[in-house]
């Protein structure tokens, strides 16, 4: 059965839909939730088609981000390395519990699913439509994963819903579940487009179909600088 589904999801994927153009590029039952497109199977925005802001990211050289709080310190009174204090800086802590713990039960690196969770809803932060409660602006994608809940862009919440928290509840408002679900989903989509971080990306924001058909991170606008501000986002995590 899961074969099967999986199997749906990516036919699904690999023609653009309605909601994938009024969006600017979502797709895969691929999930999307900020403002950009991103968790939809057919491809739509996740808080409904604007395009994703170019300056929430930091741009000159990719610098540590700006933090007035003092670097957390080990028991050992020695510095945390950057990545773990710009983690826990930008990072609710429940958001990166989450990352984490999803990231390890699926295979795939925590600190993608947090760039995809920074571009689709600053970590559960915006006040967007469809984040909290109702469909982003698209009218397909919910959750701060955004992941779309419709058939006009494949139903992909329906096919990777998890219950992420074991609470026996599955809400795609949920922190715990929408992260999960998004990570089984990019699960999936490594296996369509490639492990590359890029290339899972434009196909969250964009669907696998598009990137297949590029053959690379297609040349809409919203997807290339929803791209770019995740691997900028990355390279901050990794430091």
């Amino acid at each position: 059965m899961r074969r099967a589904v999986a199997a749906l999801i990516a036919l699904l994927a690999l023609f653009p839909t309605a909601a994938h153009a009024a969006n600017g590029g979502t797709s895969p039952g691929s999930p999307s939730g900020s403002q950009s497109s991103g968790g939809n199977a057919g491809g739509t925005s996740s808080t409904g088609g604007t395009t994703v802001d170019p300056n929430w990211v930091p741009s000159a050289g990719d610098g540590p981000a700006p933090e007035a709080t003092p670097e957390p310190r080990t028991p050992s009174g020695r510095s945390e390395s950057p990545v773990r204090s710009f983690a826990r800086t930008d990072i609710p802590r429940l958001y990166l519990k989450h990352y984490r713990a999803a990231g390890r039960r699926y295979g795939v690196d925590w600190r993608l699913l947090a760039a995809l969770g920074k571009n689709e809803s600053d970590h559960g932060r915006s006040v967007l439509p469809g984040v909290t409660s109702g469909l982003n602006f698209a009218g397909c994608c919910s959750g701060p994963m955004q992941i779309c809940q419709v058939e006009s862009c494949g139903n992909v919440w329906q096919a990777y819903r998890r219950d992420g928290d074991g609470d026996g509840k599955v809400s795609i408002y949920g922190a715990a579940d929408s992260i999960h679900s998004a990570a089984a989903l990019v699960k999936d989509l490594k296996r369509m487009v490639g492990s590359s971080s890029k290339l899972v990306m434009a196909a969250y924001n964009a669907g696998p179909g598009t990137v297949q058909k590029y053959r690379g991170v297609p040349p809409i606008d919203e997807t290339v600088v929803y791209v770019r501000n995740g691997v900028r986002y990355l390279r901050l995590l990794r430091r």
